[in-house]
């Protein structure tokens, strides 16, 4: 593998764990009720990624709680039965993929 190979495996790993961070919050934000801005705070996780992975995660979050009325309105849309999303975990995944 060389060196193009390893940065490019490295950033798809950074982005991933941005979009778990970003899952972990929004459950925190909107199952649990806590403000965005305690969740960040409290996050170790969240702090310790790199400052583009912190943007990027916090627009994801900012974003989706934004547009969350829209954004589940186009879910809702999109779903042969509304009534399909029983796991608020999937609702979160797919309100996350619809902001990005």
């Amino acid at each position: 593998m060389n060196l193009s190979e390893k940065n490019a495996e490295t950033s798809e790993k950074d982005d991933l764990h941005a979009r778990k961070i970003a899952l972990q919050m929004l459950v925190e934000i909107l199952d649990k009720k806590n403000a965005l801005d305690v969740v960040l705070d409290r996050s170790a996780e969240f702090y310790a990624m790199e400052p583009r992975d912190r943007g990027f995660t916090r627009m994801l979050l900012t974003t989706t709680i934004r547009r969350l009325g829209q954004i589940d309105d186009l879910i809702k849309s999109a779903l042969d039965r509304p009534d399909s999303l029983k796991t608020p975990l999937i609702h979160h995944v797919l309100r996350l993929g619809v902001t990005q």
